[in-house]
């Protein structure tokens, strides 16, 4: 029975030590000698595609290029693909590009 408020609930199964129940308590009270944030870094991504004569040159700062001859996909890895990517023009196909980042 209790008779009060819970602020975090944990359920999990196993029996806890003492030292588990401290550090447990300790990550969720405010004590920044026991657990420090820092800022969650962006993984915000600008594409950038260049015509240049019969290429377009794609640049981007981080992640996986891919492409798919749809908007919808599938889309795949461009295999070795390194920025800049440069690709030739070719034909009436559509080609669309998306940086995948982890």
């Amino acid at each position: 029975y209790l008779d009060g408020l819970i602020d975090e609930a944990r359920i999990h199964s196993g029996v806890d030590d003492a030292n588990w129940t401290w550090a447990s308590y300790e990550t969720v009270a405010q004590n920044s000698s026991f657990e420090t944030y820092s800022a969650v870094a962006s993984s915000t991504v600008t594409l950038t595609i260049q015509r240049s004569g019969n290429q377009v040159i794609l640049t981007w700062p981080q992640g996986t290029l891919q492409s798919a001859t749809q908007v919808a996909g599938p889309y795949n890895d461009v295999p070795d693909a390194t920025s800049p990517y440069t690709n030739a023009v070719s034909g009436t196909q559509q080609q669309f590009y998306r940086v995948e980042v982890q």
